[in-house]
């Protein structure tokens, strides 16, 4: 069995903060911050007032995480608005501005889990994966040109959507090491994902790293084809259904939604001590 590592890749929270508060805040800190860009968007879905902030590592390099305020669609006459944070746990370290943000406003278990990346790395080349739509509406795989382990896949759209790439290429690392990452709605509370009854609840399309080749010869070539980029989706119904149940009796490749349930649980446990909150 191939390990799997889990952990929360991005996070989005929103909170509500009164109008005349955030006024005060932008002048006395995002103004005056030199690494913090703003602009407007005026169409229903978008946040009126954004802001991408670039902070520095003490020990060098940088990070940046977004910031909206006011979503188009809400009542413009109320005399506050919601404020949604989006950055990403395994490049962003709680300090500086963004621990100042994140203690000032979403420093409570009431704080609104908006969507989030879980993001599952094993040391499997990328080329060995069998990769399949299912039940997903669009799927697009990406070749950067530097190899033939050089690829992502894109499948689906919005909510439950999956990229799966070469962390090791990423990272600039020698060895195989590939991510697969799920973006979920979630819409709880931090205190609901840190109860110990909280399900992470996605549709992870089958996806397969075999053990063992089939011998079955027509089965052996339309696993040789779907690993080349041929979609499975373009197989006729009985042909899938032979290929998802080969996959499913020999992969060595297996995700486990309680294991991902508890990778989110302690990042938000630990979130909470970071910021001494109850």
């Amino acid at each position: 069995m191939v390990d799997v590592t889990y952990s929360v890749d991005m996070v989005r929270m929103k909170t509500k903060v009164p109008k005349e508060y955030w006024s005060r805040f932008v002048k006395s800190k995002l103004d005056l911050e030199p690494g913090a860009i703003y602009w407007r968007k005026t169409d229903f879905k978008s946040y009126g007032h954004n802001w991408q902030i670039r902070q520095s590592h003490e020990m060098g390099g940088e990070y940046s995480y977004w910031l909206g305020y006011a979503h188009n669609s809400e009542d413009s006459t109320s005399q506050e608005a919601s404020l949604v944070i989006e950055y990403n746990p395994n490049k962003c370290p709680i300090d500086g501005l963004l621990e100042y943000i994140l203690g000032e406003f979403y420093a409570s278990k009431d704080t609104e889990i908006v969507t989030l990346d879980i993001a599952m790395d094993f040391e499997v080349n990328i080329t060995n994966l069998i990769v399949d739509k299912f039940r997903k509406n669009k799927m697009k795989i990406i070749y950067g040109g530097q190899g033939e382990d050089d690829l992502t896949y894109y499948l689906g759209q919005g909510d439950g959507r999956i990229k799966i790439y070469n962390k090791a290429r990423e990272l600039g690392v020698d060895g195989d090491l590939t991510r697969y990452e799920v973006t979920k709605k979630i819409n709880k509370k931090i205190r609901d994902v840190l109860m110990p009854e909280f399900e992470f609840e996605a549709e992870i399309p089958t996806v397969g790293y075999l053990n063992t080749l089939p011998t079955d010869k027509t089965l052996e070539g339309l696993l040789w084809a779907v690993r080349n980029g041929y979609s499975m989706q373009r197989l006729t119904r009985y042909s899938r259904d032979k290929m998802r149940e080969f996959i499913s009796d020999n992969t060595e490749l297996q995700f486990d939604d309680k294991k991902i349930s508890q990778a989110i649980r302690i990042y938000f446990q630990g979130y909470k001590d970071i910021l001494q909150f109850r």
